[in-house]
């Protein structure tokens, strides 16, 4: 994997694969590559959003506090309840869970 690489997978709800070599492959062709500032606003704020409604409850002070805490996650992994695109990522309200990961020293840092 290429750590410097920011690269988006949408995945429909009850689509997903058993195998999941592909998530370490940045060449697969469910991940659109963009670069973190071009990522829509929409998508981001629907992510954290539901980031907040998991975690908010667990922690007084959740481990990020704003949206763009998000982006040092480079690996998103976007789980949709609507049609998704080869090379479009989905209304942001189709958006119903998401995975996120990081290249680390030590290899992959996966939140969900």
């Amino acid at each position: 994997m290429d750590g410097g690489r920011f690269l988006v997978a949408c995945i429909r709800v009850g689509e997903t694969s058993r195998s999941l070599r592909w998530l370490t492959n940045d060449a697969d062709s469910r991940y659109m590559a963009f670069d973190p500032i071009d990522l829509p606003d929409g998508t981001l704020r629907r992510v954290f959003r539901l980031y907040q409604s998991t975690y908010g409850s667990l922690s007084a002070q959740p481990l990020i506090s704003k949206d763009v805490g998000l982006l040092k996650y480079n690996r998103w992994i976007l789980f949709c309840k609507g049609p998704v695109g080869p090379d479009s990522l989905p209304e942001d309200s189709d958006i119903v869970g998401f995975a996120l990961a990081g290249m680390k020293a030590s290899g992959l840092k996966i939140g969900l």
